[in-house]
């Protein structure tokens, strides 16, 4: 808990810093034709730098996908590394920063591009995250007794009814859920979890990039498609949309069912539902018109309720993902 605590204050301290200097972004400064420069390459220069005291991060890698063409930045963080125009992506490197790719820029023959990396440092291995109001809605056509536990969590932090390995409850048509005689709307737990990042494959992330003045309408149309019906729904965009709104733009992945499962633990239930849905969001926020990782828009798929449902959402606020 006090290495969750550090990052509150780390990130308190440099808000009003951010500002002026952006976190874990690339920055073209200039983009313009170079008689030097062949009409099959493109020459890309530029500077990497620290975010928090702007100073030059030597022995950083810049290099193409491909890793064909690299180089590594100076004492000062200045670089220099010529690429072929159907280059389409490039990254940075560096083992005590998070890296930093690229993706998707027309590089184009005969220019000379000036970029610059703004870096941090990576998280320590073991600094937490939290795993925020997961709440369990339990519904049943008939009155049953169900039981409830959780399954690799790494530790909890909340529970609500208090949780002694598991939950006993009475489900009602008409009254919901019931756990030791008082009437509960949902369970309530929350935890905490290291190094919780980005689900991708090969550096692609299944997820979406939004314009957060939109999302509560994201968030209506996804909950939707995902099979949430009104109040779980109204739940979810009470708690998070105010969130993400801080920001401008937002990146955004749902772990769904057995990503949930395996990503931030499982819900074992007794007997076994007719239906379950599990819903994980992972969000980060920021400035940038830009996401920083690759994205392709996944399908979102509902699920049919019936007899005896489970249905679960919680999420996390990702303050400094790794990149890929």
């Amino acid at each position: 808990m006090k290495q969750l605590f550090s990052i509150i204050l780390i990130f308190s301290s440099f808000a009003s810093f951010s500002e002026s200097i952006p976190r874990d972004i690339w920055v073209v400064k200039s983009d313009e034709k170079e008689a030097t420069v062949k009409s099959n390459l493109c020459l890309i220069t530029g500077n990497a730098y620290e975010a928090f005291s702007e100073t030059g991060i030597e022995g950083g890698i810049i290099s193409n996908l491909s890793r064909t063409n690299s180089c590594k930045t100076d004492e000062n963080g200045n670089f220099s590394l010529t690429i072929s125009s159907l280059d389409t992506a490039i990254f940075f490197y560096h083992e005590s920063y998070v890296e930093i790719v690229c993706w998707k820029y027309e590089f184009k023959g005969g220019h000379h591009v000036v970029m610059d990396f703004i870096c941090s440092e990576k998280l320590p291995d073991g600094m937490m995250y939290m795993e925020e109001k997961p709440v369990i809605y339990a519904y049943s056509n008939k009155t049953i007794n169900a039981d409830i536990s959780l399954s690799n969590v790494q530790d909890l932090t909340f529970t609500y009814p208090q949780y002694n390995d598991g939950w006993c409850i009475e489900i009602d048509p008409e009254s919901g859920i019931s756990f030791d005689g008082k009437n509960y709307p949902y369970l309530f737990w929350e935890g905490e979890k290291n190094n919780l990042n980005f689900s991708s494959d090969n550096g692609v992330c299944e997820g979406f990039f939004i314009q957060t003045d939109t999302a509560i309408t994201f968030f209506e149309n996804s909950l939707y498609a995902l099979g949430l019906n009104q109040k779980e729904s109204t739940d979810f965009i009470t708690y998070w949309a105010p969130r993400i709104e801080r920001y401008d733009y937002a990146t955004i992945q749902f772990l769904i069912d057995d990503q949930y499962d395996n990503t931030i633990g499982e819900l074992i239930v007794s007997p076994k539902p007719d239906a379950k849905r599990r819903v994980y969001l992972l969000f980060e926020g920021g400035n940038s018109e830009r996401p920083d990782i690759s994205l392709i828009q996944p399908e979102l798929t509902g699920f049919k309720r019936e007899g005896f449902t489970i249905v679960e959402w919680g999420g996390t606020e990702l303050t400094n993902p790794f990149k890929f």
